[in-house]
């Protein structure tokens, strides 16, 4: 069983070896490119001279490669992608061809076929992104360290693709990709509604779902002061409140901006702005998720799919058993 299973679906496994081959081969290239430059900053430092256009250099590289459009369609394209072309014909194409009654008629119950096949594609999938998980975990460490507090893993562009939750991603959009051709039983339609799904599933959880997994935290400040929100934080929303929180709108601070007339302000221009804040109430309110919660936000999220991705793998086998092997058996007393 394995074996056919292997045979069936060898393209497609073999696509997404290439991909990851490639994608490693990328991550290796590049990872060693800093670590060896970094050495030589180091080496470069223990001189006593001047390294500072090479590390600026080295940053400004590792923050052109985060910030390529390859490295972060990663978490949107790939898991996808799995589900669409592995997980979806595992059993409408079956169901379309028809050939599931010889094979559940060759001494192989269903549920031993169904669970060898699942168990073996689940186990690619598993592997083959838990080795692109750690790839990006060894890369991020090099990169971290090189860039020396300049670069590191935040919110804003690196959740989605360079977390644990990346791995949880792909089995849920696998069993997806299976429970829809399972119920629709034709392999094209079975991906269409794959991506759609997966999709929807993702836009509601990052939207409703990521932001309130822990409570948002809050920072007022005055207007004249500055937000010092920490760095790497997850920033939901900043708005210019009165003294008792109630949102103003953004002209509202004109008044007090008018009164600074010269550039720079006189300091009898800046104490007439700053008591005029004062005397209005203006701050500035911050709504955002700390960085020390990446982990912690990565771990919920992915606990989430991986209960979605039971839940799938739970209904498709009852989907097998009482809609298309109850009603084959009925159809085939009633006649």
């Amino acid at each position: 069983m394995i074996w056919l299973t292997w045979r069936q679906h060898r393209i497609e496994i073999l696509i997404m070896g290439l991909i990851l081959l490639a994608i490693a081969a990328v991550l290796l290239a590049t990872g060693l490119h800093i670590e060896a430059e970094a050495r030589n900053i180091t080496i470069c430092l223990s001189r006593h001279t001047d390294c500072l256009a090479e590390q600026a250099a080295l940053d400004n590289y590792i923050n052109q490669l985060t910030g390529n459009a390859s490295f972060l369609v990663l978490g949107a394209a790939l898991p996808v992608l799995a589900g669409i072309f592995i997980g979806a014909p595992v059993i409408a194409r079956e169901l379309e061809q028809g050939t599931h009654h010889m094979i559940w008629t060759q001494g192989i119950s269903w549920q031993r076929w169904l669970l060898i096949r699942l168990g073996f594609l689940f186990c690619v999938v598993l592997c083959s992104f838990g080795i692109l998980f750690g790839l990006l975990t060894w890369w991020s460490i090099l990169a971290a360290g090189a860039a020396k507090g300049n670069w590191s893993i935040d919110f804003s562009t690196h959740f989605d693709g360079w977390g644990v939750v990346l791995i949880a991603y792909a089995l849920f959009a696998l069993l997806l990709g299976i429970f829809a051709g399972t119920v629709l039983r034709r392999t094209v339609p079975a991906m269409a509604v794959t991506l759609i799904i997966f999709v929807l599933v993702r836009v509601l959880i990052v939207n409703f779902g990521r932001p309130y997994f822990f409570p948002p935290m809050t920072m007022t400040t005055p207007a004249n002061s500055g937000l010092q929100i920490p760095a790497g934080a997850w920033i939901f929303n900043i708005a210019l409140v009165d003294r008792q929180g109630h949102p103003l709108p953004d002209d509202a601070l004109q008044a007090c901006e008018n009164l600074l007339s010269s550039v720079p302000p006189t300091n009898a221009e800046q104490a007439q702005y700053d008591h005029c804040i004062t005397e209005h109430g203006f701050q500035y309110k911050a709504t955002y998720q700390p960085a020390d919660r990446f982990w912690p936000l990565q771990g919920i999220e992915s606990s989430i799919y991986l209960f979605l991705t039971f839940i799938l793998f739970a209904l498709t086998f009852w989907w097998i058993k009482y809609r298309i092997i109850g009603n084959t058996v009925r159809f085939s007393l009633e006649d």
